[in-house]
């Protein structure tokens, strides 16, 4: 029998879903832009802070793609909704909270968002499958 407890963390804001997962890839002779496998792939941010009490309710995601024995991070790009691409290999804005909401669900159209830029002349192997770690951070503030 297992045994399942909740927990609530009061006065935080925190994640319920960060994992991506991207569409299987076979080497190509061109670049190629790799799709989330889930293309209604949605972050969620629960915010439980009592903002009667704080000045700033604003809040901004960051993501960071960290060094991987794999070298996966440096093929991964966060595409903006105004089309502008940034390497994850820096610290990156995701997103910018304006107002309070308990639940902030934060997605993206297939085009944009978390996805894999993979060039035509690369170090990736049929034989091998890739992982690599995400930094997330909320910055409380502007």
């Amino acid at each position: 029998m297992s045994t399942y407890k909740q927990y609530t963390i009061k006065n935080t804001v925190y994640f319920i879903s960060i994992y991506p997962e991207f569409k299987d890839y076979h080497i190509q002779t061109a670049e190629t832009v790799v799709q989330r496998k889930e293309n209604n792939w949605t972050i969620v941010v629960e915010d439980s802070r009592n903002l009667t009490s704080l000045v700033e309710e604003q809040w901004t995601l960051t993501a960071k793609a960290e060094s991987s024995e794999s070298g996966l991070e440096q093929y991964m790009v966060f595409i903006d909704e105004n089309g502008t691409e940034h390497s994850l290999i820096e610290e990156t804005p995701i997103y910018k909270n304006q107002e309070f909401k308990e639940n902030t669900a934060i997605n993206w159209p297939e085009n944009k968002g978390f996805l894999l830029r993979i060039p035509k002349n690369n170090q990736l192997s049929l034989e091998k499958n890739y992982q690599t770690m995400i930094t997330w951070n909320i910055v409380e503030g502007p």
